[in-house]
């Protein structure tokens, strides 16, 4: 067998590796759009232009007798507005209301420079959900990508441990079972 200059032999990762890092992944772009989402909705509160949009509301889901009577169903809100350059915009956001109707507001937030993100007016108003969600988007990120602290006790024990004999390992399966079971030939 022939080897190429410039190009080494990698490790294969271990199939639960594979999969251990397929879940960071994953868990870590839930924590990214969290983020995302909450400071999308507070920056269009501080940055966004506002305009009049009409509503359209369905209910969907069934009741929560847990919920207030004003607050005992699911809502799905349709809305439609027209940016500064006169174009159309479509928006859908769920509410929580009574079982005959939802507040919604009158007016939707949205950046000029893209106003396909846009959300209802009084929904971008900075609050401690908005602030939670980004603190637990950096918690998930935090904690799936926090470094594992590797035991260097083994590294200790044979860097201060001078009176161990110095072995010159020619034969790996037999030089490991020298050293870890002593039967060593001297």
């Amino acid at each position: 067998m022939r080897e190429r200059k410039g190009f080494e032999m990698t490790k294969k990762q271990k199939p639960g590796k594979a999969k251990d890092n397929l879940w960071r992944v994953l868990i870590s772009a839930v924590g990214v759009a969290l983020i995302v989402l909450s400071l999308s909705r507070t920056a269009l509160y501080f940055f966004g232009e506002t305009a009049p949009a009409s509503f359209s509301a369905r209910r969907v889901g069934g009741a929560d007798d847990d919920k207030p009577p004003s607050q005992r169903y699911e809502w799905s809100v349709s809305y439609t507005f027209t940016d500064k350059n006169d174009r159309q915009h479509n928006g859908v956001s769920t509410r929580r209301g009574s079982d005959s109707s939802v507040k919604t507001g009158d007016r939707v937030a949205y950046f000029p420079a893209a106003p396909f993100i846009s959300a209802i007016a009084d929904e971008t108003e900075p609050d401690g959900g908005k602030l939670l969600l980004a603190g637990l988007g950096a918690l998930l990120i935090w904690v799936m990508n926090q470094k594992k602290k590797r035991n260097h006790y083994m590294t200790e024990i044979h860097q201060t441990d001078q009176t161990s004999p110095h072995v010159e390992l020619t034969d790996y399966d037999d030089s490991v079972e020298e050293i870890f079971h002593g039967d060593m030939e001297q």
